[in-house]
């Protein structure tokens, strides 16, 4: 999870908002993604500490949205729909 003081947080919010909304399809978050993780290197220097920087947080973003939203997501649709089979409910015996 990207923690960060609120005060901090302050400093990037608007400027995330007002880029959020202007985004319609997948293919425009992956260029903004892209482009914000380009435009850093290239300010920063493109070196190994940074390029294996900018992978982990990927990784680490990708994973938070995983654990806060999609499983939560998932969890509803299940309660909502059922298991598809024996599998998802041994699967959420581990949980």
């Amino acid at each position: 999870m990207p923690y960060i003081k609120p005060e901090q947080r302050a400093r990037f919010d608007d400027a995330i908002i007002s880029l959020a909304i202007r985004i319609g399809k997948e293919g425009e978050l992956n260029y903004v993604i892209t482009k914000l993780i380009h435009t850093w290197l290239t300010e920063y220097g493109i070196n190994y500490a940074h390029l294996n920087s900018a992978i982990g947080v990927l990784e680490c973003a990708k994973a938070s949205l995983i654990e806060t939203v999609l499983l939560p997501y998932e969890r509803t649709k299940i309660e909502q729909y059922g298991n598809i089979s024996e599998l998802d409910e041994d699967y959420a015996k581990e949980l």
